[in-house]
């Protein structure tokens, strides 16, 4: 659900082709240490079924697997069968690595940004976000 809405929300003046990784974090309640994450790179297709049944492909492969579904909580409660065990919902942390590709010549004119002259030159940069996990009552 996380990789399709990502893809459903990037929009123009932005292009999801450019997405690099994405990563799926466990965090800290602060969102400043990372416990464990997926990350998906862009290429490829990953099919996922939903908790209704039905199937979503996105455009990511798998490249690391340190923070699957099922060791995901989302119980108010905590999750004592988890491995650790939690006692409240889970921190996630989404980051999303984007190269942008500049599409005139200003990478060449402004040399600090990665310039080349060929108009062909990118911009990496990562955004990142934490929130809690939605409980389950």
């Amino acid at each position: 659900m996380i990789l399709s809405s990502i893809e459903g929300d990037i929009g123009a003046p932005s292009d999801k082709r450019e997405i690099t990784q994405i990563q799926i974090q466990r965090t800290n309640p602060s969102g400043t240490t990372v416990y464990a994450n997926n990350s998906y790179s862009r290429s490829g297709a990953t099919t996922c079924t939903l908790s209704d049944g039905t199937t979503v492909t996105v455009p990511y492969t798998a490249t690391g697997t340190g923070y699957p579904p099922s060791q995901r909580c989302n119980v108010l409660g905590g999750c004592p069968s988890l491995t650790p065990a939690r006692t409240t919902v889970d921190t996630i942390g989404i980051q999303i690595d984007y190269a942008y590709a500049y599409r005139t010549p200003i990478g060449a004119i402004m040399n600090l940004v990665g310039g080349g002259g060929s108009g062909t030159s990118t911009f990496a940069f990562s955004q990142r976000n934490a929130f809690r996990m939605e409980p389950q009552l």
